[in-house]
């Protein structure tokens, strides 16, 4: 999945352009504070700060306009790791209130007490690390009332105190129409994300290892949830405790190494509709429910695998309280009822490292996986490549499949990379954990170091044969210090190299 979209340079100036009267605020140049320049500014304008640690907490105060650091202009994301706005432990470090066209990106945004960032308006929050703040209520690194964008940023160790709180991570209420895609948010305590009366739209996120469920969606909530990693958690990956009239599609998401002592280790379905197509719940734990607990009868669960989940008392992959849950096209350890559904090993490509791709020899992996085709006939799989659907007359099961009707597919080819390459690692900057994607286009052995800033290598990430196709790798770096690494990839005779930062 790509997460990473950036601000760059070109759009940057186009924002200038649109507003003609706009003024570049530069701070410390012009003012020595951000919020100064906050105050000094008008509506289009930019306020545009240059690297340091600023020791504020700063407000809009119902002023749209733009404030960034020089990661705005340079797309350089060794500026949001050196631009720092610390609250210091005496307040919630950002407000923008009352703004409906603001912007923050390329900022460290820490050490709040009631939290990173609060938005009410509809604010774009973009390009941001946000960590170490704490809130006594709910959304101790963001929380958005009434809209927001909140896309590309890292979001960790945020803690919440005290009862209840509903995220560590985001909170989003009061109607807000809320887009959240391509961040990564971990370690925080309490649900990663945490959706109340909202129209929501995630996409694309990486919520891992949160003290707390990954996602809690509850209440008057509408929307899609879709091609999210959801794993790790400590109290379960997903629940919905919607409203009887409320409705979510869940779709494409992979749910896995979740873990609960309550029901619903992957996905806990209480109350509401939830459309569930296309998703791979895996090695997940709970007392009842490991997979999946079904609390009633409102759900209809498609094209899914359900796999290698345990349960202390009952339903290893899933449990049904009361009623009838339709459950057709599945891929469910164990057996289930329904139509289409099938009880045989998916083949994941490479489960222990992250990938959940199925296997399929035309992508050079020595077995076809049984989910390949075996899909809803109603559902045709609209991209066929190895990273995406494989069965070219109806839809695969699992993360990785689905779409809308096929039209004008006359010869489907499930393609190979046509060359080596080595992409960015995602998160970058990260903290604890990374992902580093490469393609190959012939089988090789493939090697994967780690080099510090020094050129030592401090640690060998990979080193077997890999058949052609898509891959990725994790680097796990929790024992290793801040700074910049070196990534290298060896495939045959093809070597590249990457750099990454990590951050603490």
């Amino acid at each position: 999945m790509n997460r990473i979209t950036i601000l760059s340079g070109l759009l940057f100036a186009a924002i200038l352009s649109a507003n003609a009267s706009a003024t570049i605020i530069n701070i410390p140049a012009d003012y020595a504070t951000i919020q100064a320049g906050i105050d000094a500014s008008t509506d289009g304008d930019t306020v545009l700060v240059q690297p340091g640690m600023y020791i504020e907490n700063i407000n809009f105060n119902r002023h749209d306009i733009v404030l960034g650091s020089l990661f705005l202009t340079t797309e350089d994301v060794a500026y949001i790791a050196s631009t720092i706005i610390d609250g210091d432990s005496s307040g919630t470090v950002v407000s923008i209130t009352g703004c409906y066209n603001a912007t923050l990106t390329g900022f460290t945004i820490q050490n709040g007490l009631g939290g990173g960032i609060y938005s009410c308006g509809g604010a774009t929050i973009r390009n941001n690390i946000v960590r170490d703040n704490v809130s006594y209520s709910d959304g101790a690194g963001i929380y958005s009332k009434f809209g927001a964008e909140i896309s590309n940023n890292e979001i960790y160790n945020n803690q919440g105190i005290g009862q209840p709180v509903r995220a560590g991570g985001i909170y989003t209420s009061e109607n807000s129409d809320a887009i959240i895609q391509n961040n990564n948010i971990w370690g925080n305590s309490y649900s990663g994300i945490s959706c109340n009366d909202s129209y929501i739209y995630i996409y694309n996120n990486l919520i891992d290892n949160n003290m707390g469920r990954g996602l809690d969606i509850s209440d008057d909530c509408f929307g899609d949830v879709a091609y999210n990693t959801i794993s790790n958690n400590s109290s379960g990956g997903v629940i919905f405790g919607l409203d009887a009239s409320a409705e979510i599609s869940f779709n494409n998401n992979l749910v896995y190494g979740n873990s609960t002592e309550r029901s619903g280790g992957g996905v806990y379905l209480l109350f509401g509709t939830v459309e569930f197509n296309n998703n791979i719940i895996y090695g997940n734990y709970a007392e009842i429910g490991g997979g999946i607990y079904i609390h009633d009868n409102l759900q209809t669960i498609t094209n899914s695998i359900v796999w290698d989940n345990q349960a202390l008392d009952d339903g290893d992959q899933i449990y049904l309280w009361i009623g009838n849950c339709p459950i057709q096209y599945c891929d469910v350890q164990g057996g289930w009822p329904g139509e289409g559904n099938i009880d045989i090993d998916p083949l994941f490509r490479d489960p222990e490292n992250g990938d959940f791709h199925l296997m399929a020899i035309d992508c050079g992996d020595p077995y076809d996986s049984p989910c390949i085709d075996v899909g809803h006939p109603g559902i045709i799989d609209t991209i066929l490549n190895c990273d995406w659907g494989l069965g070219a007359a109806r839809s695969d099961m699992g993360a990785y499949s689905g779409g809308e009707d096929a039209v004008d597919i006359d010869e489907p080819i499930v393609s190979i990379p046509q060359k080596t390459s080595l992409f960015q690692n995602y998160p970058n900057p990260f903290n604890a954990s990374t992902m580093i994607k490469y393609e190959l286009p012939q089988q090789s052995q493939v090697i994967i170091e780690i080099y510090d800033i020094l050129g030592r290598k401090v640690i060998t990430l990979m080193d077997k044969q890999q058949a052609a196709g898509y891959h990725q790798a994790i680097w796990h770096a929790d024992d290793f210090s801040s700074g910049m690494y070196f990534y290298k990839l060896t495939a045959g005779e093809y070597e590249f190299f990457k750099k990454m930062i990590l951050i603490k």
